[in-house]
């Protein structure tokens, strides 16, 4: 976004992650860094008329105990599209899966409280908040990136390694090759 001239707008939720990162971006004129707690996001520093073409959420929401509101909040301020990168589990229900995160890391959830969905769950949301929800045709080349979400995967995943996917949700139809509207039991690299 930076390297397109864009105007940004950076968040996280601790003051000092927050610090860091006006300090980092002191010297670009089309930064601007906010915190923004997305577990209560109905105190955030945005005003309800304010509208982003892009929102993007790359390994933020399943650092978050409530992501239903932190979605309903991204969805409100935003015109165009959402791109969505997290954790997620393996399943086809409709689950948030709540966990427990070491709420001293700064890397890790603010209130101690995160989630893994399942992707269906994480589909079912978006659906509500936007008029047009995709998932990618590909998934990333990275160990954390499943290609096969199949029971047999899910069964055979190893134990702690994380699991994560792409969504994209847009106002407007995307006509795109690379993405799909319909939740694919497996992905291509």
């Amino acid at each position: 976004f930076l390297d397109r001239n864009c105007r940004v707008l950076t968040s996280d939720g601790r003051p000092e992650n927050v610090s860091l990162l006006r300090e980092k971006f002191s010297a670009q004129a089309n930064v601007e860094v906010r915190r923004i707690d997305l577990d209560q996001p109905i105190i955030a520093c945005i005003a309800d008329h304010e509208l982003f073409d892009i929102v993007y959420c790359y390994g933020i929401l399943y650092h978050l105990g409530r992501p239903d509101e932190a979605l309903r909040f991204m969805a409100a301020h935003c015109s165009g599209m959402l791109l969505l990168e997290l954790c997620v589990s393996f399943g086809d229900n409709v689950a948030v899966n709540v966990v427990a995160e070491d709420q001293s890391d700064p890397s890790q959830a603010l209130t101690g409280s995160g989630c893994r969905p399942t992707r269906r769950w994480v589909v079912s949301q978006l659906e509500t908040l936007f008029e047009h929800v995709y998932v990618t045709k590909s998934q990333p080349w990275h160990e954390q990136f499943p290609v096969d979400w199949s029971p047999a995967a899910a069964a055979a995943w190893p134990s702690g390694r994380l699991s994560r996917a792409v969504f994209v949700a847009s106002r407007r139809p995307l006509d795109s090759s690379m993405l799909l509207s319909e939740l694919p039991i497996t992905q291509a690299r």
